[in-house]
């Protein structure tokens, strides 16, 4: 889940109190259906259990920072390898 999708989701739930009451109980699907989300991303949002706003902000928080560790762990981008010297005979 990209940031700015994080960002949507709970800014949008912090100005609209009808789409927070959604994400709290059995609406959650209809009212996440406008952002563009993965299946991936979905699964997790849907899978959230929360009573309040906070604790689905953390629960959404910790999701997205343990994507990003993953992606940090594998991607070889996040690697600084230095080529290896050329072998002389």
């Amino acid at each position: 889940m990209s940031k700015e999708a994080v960002q949507a989701i709970m800014g949008t739930a912090i100005i609209d109190k009808e789409f927070s009451r959604d994400l709290l109980n059995a609406r959650r699907e209809r009212a996440i259906a406008r952002f563009e989300l993965t299946p991936e991303e979905r699964r997790a949002v849907s899978g959230i259990k929360a009573e309040t706003l906070e604790q689905f902000a953390r629960q959404l928080d910790s999701w997205l920072l343990s994507k990003e560790q993953e992606v940090a762990f594998v991607h070889p981008a996040f690697f600084r390898l230095k080529p290896a010297p050329a072998l002389s005979s």
